[in-house]
C-alpha cells in the first residue's frame, strides 16, 4: 500500500478488500478486546498513505463468525478508502454495504456517478469577520432597527436582517481569499522581477510594500477561514497550514453528503429530490404527532448524581454562564477578541 500511495500520489485513488484487520478498538464486538500489534502497523499504514475511509451507509460491522451468544464476534474487516485528491475530484462517491447473504463479508457497492447540482449552503458565521473595523457598527446598525412582533419574532427577523449584511460584508471584503492570495502572489513577483532590473526605483520599492501587505492580510483571511470549516482546533497558530486546512475539508463536505436515506417503509432512497422529501416528512411527523411518555427507569438505576448536584441543576443560570458557554464553543465572536478556530 505504501508503494502504491507513492508511485500515485499526484492521481486521485481508492483501494478497497478485506484487510483481515480493524483499525480501531469500536469496530469489533465480541472476542479478545483491546488493541493488537496488527491494529497498530495497519493504522500506521493509513497515516503514512494519507487515505481515509469513504463516507459508507448500511453494514458498519463487515464480517461476522457466523456464531451466537459469547462465541459471536464481528468486525469491520473491509473498508473503501482514498486519497485526498480522491475526495477533491470525486467526494461524492459513497459506499453501500450490502446484507451478507449466505457470506461471511458483507459485499461493498461502489456506484461511479456524476456529481449532483449544487442545494445552496446554509449560512455560517466566520469568525474573521470581527477583525472588520465596522463590524460592530453594522451589528449595532441592524439591532437598532425597528421590527415588530412578539419578543422571540423580533429577535428571528434582526438575526435574518443581520445574516444579510454580514453576506454583503463578506462579498465586499472576505470573498474568495485563495484567488486574492494567488492573484496578490503573482503581482508581487511582477514588481519583484521587474526590481531586479531596476533594484533603485523608489515607487517599486513602495509598490512591493504595499502588495507584500496585502498578500499578507489575504492569507491570513484565508487560513483563517480554513481552520474554521476544517474544525482543527488542536493545529497551532503561527504557520500557513492551508494547504492542510484545505485537504480536510474536502473530506468533511463528502461525508456530510447525503447519498442514501432509508424510509419508514425500509427501502433505500438515493434520488435527492426523494431524499429532501423524507427528511421534511420524517421530522413533520416528528413534531406533529401526539407526544409520549417514556418510562422511568432511574429507580433501578444505582448510579446517581448527589443530591447537592441535583439542586444545583435547578438554579437559575446566571448571565456569565451563558457567556462563557457562548465563547468556549467558538460559535460566535468575544466582543474583546477572535476565539480560538
Amino acid at each position: 500500500m505504501r508503494i502504491v500511495a507513492c508511485n500515485f500520489s499526484s492521481l486521485p485513488w481508492a483501494i478497497l478488500g478485506d484487510f483481515n484487520v480493524s483499525m480501531l478498538v469500536q469496530e469489533q464486538l465480541g472476542g479478545k478486546p483491546g488493541l493488537s500489534k496488527s491494529m497498530m502497523e495497519f493504522e500506521a499504514c493509513i497515516r503514512d498513505c494519507e487515505i481515509e475511509d469513504i463516507r459508507q451507509t448500511r453494514c458498519f460491522y463487515t464480517w461476522n463468525n457466523k456464531r451466537s451468544g459469547r462465541e459471536l464476534i464481528t468486525k469491520k474487516l473491509d473498508r473503501v478508502m482514498g486519497n485526498w485528491l480522491w475526495f477533491q475530484q470525486v467526494g461524492h462517491l459513497q459506499v453501500h454495504f450490502c446484507a451478507p447473504g449466505i457470506s461471511d463479508h458483507s459485499p461493498a457497492e461502489l456506484h461511479l456517478r456524476s456529481r449532483p447540482p449544487g442545494l445552496g449552503r446554509a449560512f455560517k458565521f466566520l469568525n474573521i469577520w470581527a477583525s472588520y473595523p465596522s463590524f460592530l457598527g453594522i451589528v449595532r446598525q441592524v439591532w437598532a432597527a425597528e421590527v415588530s412582533g412578539t419578543p422571540l419574532e423580533v429577535v428571528a427577523k434582526k438575526l435574518k436582517l443581520l445574516k444579510h449584511a454580514l453576506q454583503r460584508l463578506h462579498g465586499n471584503h472576505f470573498k474568495n481569499p485563495t484567488s486574492l492570495v494567488s492573484h496578490y502572489r503573482l503581482e508581487v513577483e511582477d514588481v519583484q522581477a521587474r526590481l531586479e532590473k531596476d533594484p533603485t526605483n523608489p515607487q517599486l520599492r513602495d509598490l512591493e510594500k504595499e502588495l507584500v501587505e496585502k498578500l499578507s492580510n489575504a492569507g491570513h483571511v484565508e487560513e483563517a477561514v480554513l481552520r474554521q470549516k476544517s474544525r482543527i482546533h488542536w493545529l497551532k497558530l503561527g504557520d500557513s497550514n492551508t494547504a492542510f486546512f484545505h485537504k480536510v475539508c474536502k473530506v468533511r463536505q463528502s461525508k456530510n453528503f447525503i447519498s442514501h436515506i432509508l424510509n419508514e417503509a425500509g427501502q433505500w432512497v438515493s434520488e435527492p429530490r426523494l431524499i429532501g422529501e423524507e427528511g421534511v416528512s420524517f421530522f413533520s411527523h416528528l413534531f406533529k404527532g401526539p407526544a409520549c411518555q417514556a418510562p422511568v427507569l432511574l429507580g433501578s438505576y444505582d448510579k446517581c448524581i448527589p443530591q447537592v448536584m441535583e439542586d444545583d441543576t435547578d438554579m437559575a443560570v446566571s448571565r456569565v454562564e451563558v457567556e462563557e458557554s457562548i465563547w468556549s464553543q467558538c460559535n460566535a465572536p468575544n466582543p474583546k477578541e477572535i476565539p480560538k478556530v
